[in-house]
């Protein structure tokens, strides 16, 4: 039975009429600019297909209630305590003092005044702070926010620093202290930092990130710290850097400064808020419910919720609701599940929300109210990619998913072209896909190129159920969540629904030389899925392929290579004799085959990302790459340059969820992390949120089978043979078989393909019997005996045993019928 699936004319037809559709195009936010370390707000065109409508039927109530705006408008009648700019001053205002001038006889060295500006100048030392004091009549304040408009006119070297300092103890050294610290290079991976100055004068860093780009003495940025009780929030230019907690021996209480250690930094103005109310309680990431099943890392299992009635607590892992301007939370009904900030803040919940945002005044408010409200563990979902786009602009730390449901786009390259390229222009991983494209040759193409998909569907045919997942979805968007966690229970261990993709680590460097094409053509023959590279630029402006930034080690040559041109590259050769290729080649080569090139932006420099837009433009392969580097300023560079083609975030990785969702999240990017920290706790927890897993560099064998067997995303290796032989599909060899009632149903003949295309002839190992088929016994040995007539749905599926290793999965096709006489 071929399946087919739509979603419900409950919510498609109740439900729509209040969503609204696709909206008008978004007016920018009020005071929204773009200075860079964020990506742009113009997602680059609309989409006709999925701006039909918002997701069926969750936005229909006339709800007006103000309870979820009550207490956080507060924030808005905060008292100035202190406010300084510096127009006219040509001296320190009354009260401020410089408390450290290192290298300078006194005080007055270090500060003068230009322009409206106060500049302090702590060049004259790298390491020791030159630091002013705000007056003491504020050291008592607790809850505060703090804003100081600032840039750096210089810097010894690009890792010095400038600080807003707070809880600052009574005295003349000011310690102990906390800061919030900002590096001209703000791009590496400690470019801001939360740390606290010790009494023993010594530094404890608590928390590092990287920003969008390197200060610029030509911009002014906004550094922003807000404090309530043990609870800090570090922004800069509204991007939230820190969200922690103050160790447990902090001040309450304390005063202000400003720092640098050689930094020129100019300041604009600084302005101290009274803070009364209280920031989000940090908290764990929930641990989400899941059905018991066999298959590890299933697709989640999301519950579109129609109406209040129809709240399944039990079974799924989310629930979709959706949200009015006023910030409540609904069912499709009208239902009313609460206010968002009490739905936030209910501990005991063990599902994760998916909040629908129909129109702009519901982006709007959660803007505004983002500060106030953790947002950085649910999911944001709408029809509209500008909207989307906008939300993520404003709340980095935000989750967002794009809905495509109501489409109806076939699995043609054009099509999944256009649902990648939108997905990624709305900063969102998450693709919410109609019926037409959870096939599973569609499925496996977006995941190419690190797209997350989710099936939308309402149905409550198991039969249509067991078929949608086994196209290998990550997720699934239903009405009836029950009867896909039913079919989930009947799998055996270790079944894989998806098959976990291979890499070839720069070609397959077991055989030939890195990075060449000789062996990118081997890794892609011997069944890689994909092949990762890395690029630089050439003086004359061409991309060509090179893992370091010299060519020393791998060629007869020696020097930077972004110092050569194309024609002296072209003259150098590996240790066995191949060329250094270009991208062009690469693109070439390949074109048309599929399989995907992991370009990894390993340069620096700014404009290989240009060129490499050029170059996919000019090769027309935009349906074969996916891009991964380790550099957050070329992750930003390519949402603005090529915002529809995906990144991954390349790290050592983190065995913490927070860490995951916080690198994934902030940078619109897969997790693509060193192998070592994943765990199956980590995978299952992260695959709810829609995180995808590409480990590097798995080059141990056995590592290599555990991985697969766990279902990751892809993996990496430098040995793509390894999985040559491992089972990918399973297709009936003839026929759909037939049954007698009373005999044990014979199994069909069917070919078994691995990674390599070869298939084989083999007899299942699995048939599983889905409910609603005809009466049937099956004995513990797998034989199947019906008992009365009819059609019955059966899932015949195949074991792999992975040679020369204990490690076994098992693979399963489409439900086939079978007549039973």
């Amino acid at each position: 039975m071929k399946a087919k699936f739509f979603l419900s004319s409950i919510m498609c037809a109740v439900m729509l009429a209040a969503c609204g559709g696709g909206g008008d195009d978004p007016q920018p936010a009020p005071g929204d600019t773009d200075n860079g370390s964020n990506p742009g707000t113009d997602p680059g065109g609309s989409d006709p297909e999925a701006g039909a409508g918002a997701y069926p039927g969750i936005c229909n109530s006339a709800i007006t209630s103000t309870k979820a705006l009550g207490s956080l408008l507060k924030a808005a009648e905060a008292q100035v305590l202190l406010e300084e700019n510096f127009d006219t001053a040509t001296t320190l205002p009354a009260g401020w003092s410089v408390v450290a001038h290192p290298g300078a006889e006194s005080g007055s060295e270090v500060i003068s005044f230009d322009n409206g500006s106060l500049i302090l100048d702590g060049t004259r030392h790298d390491s020791s702070m030159t630091t002013l004091a705000l007056p003491a009549e504020f050291d008592g304040i607790e809850n505060f926010r703090m804003e100081v408009e600032f840039t750096f006119l210089s810097a010894n070297n690009a890792s010095r620093w400038g600080s807003l300092m707070y809880r600052t103890t009574p005295g003349d050294k000011k310690s102990p202290y906390f800061q919030f610290a900002i590096r001209q290079t703000a791009t590496a991976s400690n470019g801001t930092e939360f740390a606290q100055r010790t009494a023993a004068e010594g530094w404890n860093v608590m928390a590092s990130k990287a920003y969008g780009e390197v200060i610029d003495a030509q911009k002014t940025y906004t550094a922003t710290v807000v404090v309530h009780g043990n609870r800090v929030r570090q922004y800069l230019d509204n991007v939230l850097q820190q969200d922690v907690v103050f160790p447990e021996d902090a001040r309450a209480s304390g005063g202000f400064g400003l720092s640098t250690a050689g930094v020129r930094m100019r300041v604009n103005s600084v302005r101290i808020y009274e803070q009364s109310e209280a920031l989000p309680e940090l908290k764990d990431p929930i641990a989400v419910q899941q059905a018991p099943t066999g298959v590890p890392m299933a697709p989640t299992i999301v519950q579109a919720v129609a109406s209040g009635a129809a709240l399944d607590q039990a079974t799924p892992s989310q629930h979709m609701f959706c949200l009015d301007s006023s910030l409540n939370v609904q069912a499709g009904d009208g239902a009313s599940q609460g206010a968002l900030q009490d739905y936030l803040a209910n501990g005991e919940r063990n599902t994760l929300a998916v909040f629908y945002v129909s129109d702009e005044a519901t982006a709007d408010m959660l803007i505004e109210k983002s500060k106030a409200l953790d947002l950085s563990d649910v999911t944001l979902a709408s029809d509209n990619a500008e909207l989307l786009r906008r939300i993520r602009v404003q709340v980095p730390n935000s989750r967002v998913a794009l809905d495509f449901s109501r489409s109806a786009l076939e699995g043609t390259t054009e099509n999944i072209l256009h649902v990648v390229g939108e997905t990624n222009k709305a900063l969102a991983k998450i693709a919410i896909v109609p019926p037409s494209l959870a096939t599973r040759g569609s499925i496996t193409r977006m995941q190419q190129l690190l797209i997350t998909p989710w099936a939308a569907t309402d149905t409550d045919d198991i039969q249509v159920a067991a078929a949608i997942l086994t196209s290998g979805v990550n997720g699934v968007l239903a009405n009836h969540p029950q009867v896909f966690t039913e079919v989930l229970g009947m799998f055996p261990e270790n079944t894989l629904l998806r098959n976990p993709l291979v890499v070839g680590h720069r070609g397959i460097p077991g055989f030939l030389d890195e990075n060449t094409l000789e062996g990118a053509k081997l890794a892609v023959q011997v069944g890689a899925d994909a092949v990762e590279n890395d690029i630089y630029k050439t003086t004359d402006g061409h991309l060509v392929i090179m893992h370091d930034d010299t060519v020393d080690r791998t060629t007869g040559g020696s020097g930077p290579i972004e110092n050569m041109t194309l024609a002296e590259v072209k003259q150098l050769r590996t240790s066995r004799g191949a060329e250094v290729p270009t991208l062009m080649e690469f693109f070439d080569t390949f074109k048309g085959q599929p399989m995907v090139h992991f370009v990894e932006i390993k340069s620096a420099t700014p404009e290989v990302v240009d060129l490499l837009a050029e170059e996919v433009e000019a090769a027309g392969v935009r349906d074969q790459v996916a891009t991964i580097s380790f550099h957050t300023a070329q992750i930003n560079r390519m949402k603005n340059v090529m915002p529809e083609v995906a990144v991954g975030f390349l790290s050592g990785g983190s065995g913490n969820l927070k860490d995951v969702l916080e690198a994934t999240q902030n940078y619109s990017t897969t997790y693509n992390p060193g192998y070592g920290s994943l765990t199956q706790p980590l995978l299952e927890a992260a695959k709810h949120r829609g995180v995808t897993f590409w480990p590097w560099t798995v080059n141990d064998q056995g590592a290599f089978q555990r991985l697969y067997v766990q279902g990751v995303h892809g993996i990496t290796t430098d040995h793509s043979d390894w999985a040559s032989s491992f089972i990918q599909q399973i297709e009936l060899a003839g026929d759909a078989p037939t049954a007698s009632v009373g005999q044990a149903m014979a199994r069909p003949m069917i070919r078994v393909i691995n990674k390599q295309g070869e298939a084989s002839v083999a007899y299942p190992s699995h048939a599983l019997v889905l409910p609603g088929s005809p009466a049937h016994e099956a004995s513990a040995a797998g034989s199947v005996v019906f008992q009365q007539a009819g059609t019955a749905s059966v899932l015949f599926g195949y074991t792999h045993r992975i040679p020369g290793s204990s490690y076994i999965y098992h693979v399963f096709m489409d439900p086939v019928e079978v007549k039973v006489e």
